[in-house]
C-alpha cells in the first residue's frame, strides 16, 4: 500500500495534512512517481480515482443485486447478475447512456445467474435492467431557423411535415424481439414555410429521407430493419427518426434549390 500527503494551512500553530491513498502509482503506470509529485496532477489523480458501480432492477428484478461496488480506475470488474427472463441486463456510462457493448461481456456459466465482466472501469456506472420491447418516434416537423439573411422570426410554418398527423409521432405498437419494422413516409413529401419580411415569398421543402442518431445514412421509406439493428440506436429502448428536408424557393413558376449552405431544415 502506498500513501503520499502534502502539507495544508497551519490553523492556531497546528499543521494540517493531507493523507492520500495511491494504489494506482505503480512502476507501469504512466503516473508513477518514485519520490514526489504535484498533488494536483490530473493523471495521478485519475489513475488513482475510485469509481462506484450501481446497480438497478429497473422494476424487473428486486433480489439478488450486488451493492454498490468502489472500483479502482482502469481495474477488471467481474460480478454476478441474476438472469432475466423478459428483460436484459445494460451498462449506463457516467450520462446515463448505454455503454458501447465491446467494452463488457455477459455469460451464463451457472443457472439462473450471468456473469458480467467489464473489461475497464473509468469512469461511474450504473449497471440496470430494462424491457427488451422497442418503441419508434417519428419526428417529423421542420423547425425555423436563421437562414442566411432571413431570421427565423420572420418565418411561418404553413404546411409542416407530418406523420399520422402528427409532427412527434409514437408508433403505438412494440417491435417484437424476433421481428422486424418498415419505415414509414411523411403524410406529404413536402411543406412550406412563409417568409415575412421586406421580400415576402414562400419556401418549399421536400422530404428527403430519414435519419437515426449518430447515423449520416439517409433512410427512405419502406427500409426494413431487424430488432437486433435497432437496439444499436436505441435510447432509453426508443429508437428515433429525424425528418431530413431540403429547402426549395417557389421562383416564376418553378422551384428552384436555396443555394445557402446555412438554410437547412434542422430537427
Amino acid at each position: 500500500m502506498i500513501t503520499g500527503f502534502h502539507f495544508g494551512e497551519t490553523v492556531g500553530n497546528v499543521p494540517t495534512y493531507y493523507v492520500y491513498y495511491t494504489p494506482g502509482n505503480v512502476t507501469n503506470n504512466p503516473s508513477y512517481f518514485a519520490g514526489s509529485k504535484d498533488f494536483k496532477n490530473a493523471k495521478l489523480l485519475a489513475d488513482n480515482s475510485f469509481y462506484t458501480i450501481k446497480f438497478n432492477g429497473g422494476g424487473k428484478v428486486d433480489s439478488g443485486l450486488p451493492t454498490m461496488q468502489y472500483v479502482l480506475s482502469g481495474k477488471r470488474f467481474i460480478c454476478d447478475l441474476p438472469t432475466l427472463t423478459d428483460a436484459e441486463w445494460v451498462v449506463l456510462d457516467k450520462d446515463g447512456n448505454p455503454l458501447d457493448k465491446s467494452s463488457y461481456e455477459l455469460t451464463q456459466p451457472t443457472d439462473g445467474m450471468l456473469s458480467l465482466e467489464i473489461n475497464s472501469v473509468t469512469q461511474p456506472l450504473t449497471v440496470t435492467a430494462r424491457g427488451k420491447e422497442l418503441y419508434i418516434v417519428y419526428n417529423a416537423g421542420i423547425k425555423r431557423v436563421n437562414a442566411g439573411q432571413l431570421d427565423a422570426t420572420a418565418q411561418i410554418i404553413r404546411n409542416d411535415g407530418a406523420v399520422n398527423g402528427m409532427q412527434h409521432y409514437k408508433v403505438p405498437s412494440s417491435v417484437p424481439k424476433d421481428g422486424t419494422m418498415t419505415v414509414l413516409a411523411t403524410d406529404s413529401d413536402r411543406a412550406e414555410v412563409k417568409v415575412n419580411n421586406n421580400k415576402p415569398r414562400t419556401i418549399f421543402y421536400t422530404f428527403k429521407g430519414w435519419k437515426l442518431d449518430d447515423s449520416d445514412e439517409l433512410i427512405t421509406p419502406g427500409a426494413v430493419f431487424s430488432y437486433d439493428h435497432l437496439r444499436n440506436y436505441a435510447v432509453n429502448n426508443t429508437v428515433t427518426f429525424t425528418a431530413v428536408w431540403t429547402p426549395f424557393e417557389k421562383n416564376a413558376g418553378n422551384y428552384d434549390l436555396v443555394a445557402t449552405v446555412n438554410f437547412l431544415c434542422l430537427l
